[in-house]
């Protein structure tokens, strides 16, 4: 009878420390990025997509506009794991006829190595066209 015991005893500590091996690593970590862009002065500004505001694995996607929206800060929580799509967080708004063409430029980039890409997608509001790809992990003009 006490060896019985014994063994239940053993098969529940067993089945305990497989329970919390599982509960552990079902735990992750998201660290905030901050993203900050500029423009000189208007017509061209900023507006807040239709995701800002939203939340998103571990937060809010924040998106912080200046009185003039002519600068923006953006904060999101990507996944260490796999990848992470936001889309329609911020606006770059065209506020006459006249086309301009603009630049992006990185001045810190991005420099986590558990995440091997980091990227911003432009594309055409109205069409979804790919205008082009900023990569955050090097610093310079696009």
């Amino acid at each position: 009878m006490v060896e019985n015991r014994a063994k239940e005893l053993i098969v529940i500590a067993i089945l305990l420390a497989l329970a919390m091996s599982v509960v552990n690593a079902a735990v992750f970590v998201y660290y905030p990025i901050g993203i900050s862009a500029q423009w000189s002065k208007r017509p061209m500004y900023f507006a807040e997509g239709n995701n800002a505001g939203k939340t998103d694995l571990s937060g809010t996607i924040t998106i912080n506009l200046s009185e003039d929206d002519t600068s923006a800060s953006i904060t999101v929580h990507p996944s260490r794991r796999g990848t992470t799509h936001y889309k329609d967080v911020l606006r770059i708004v065209n506020g006459d006829a006249q086309a301009y063409y603009i630049g992006f430029s990185v001045d810190t980039a991005f420099d986590d190595a558990a995440i091997a890409e980091a990227e911003l997608v432009v594309r055409d509001a109205t069409t979804g066209a790919l205008v082009g790809t900023v990569n955050l992990r090097s610093t310079g003009t696009t």
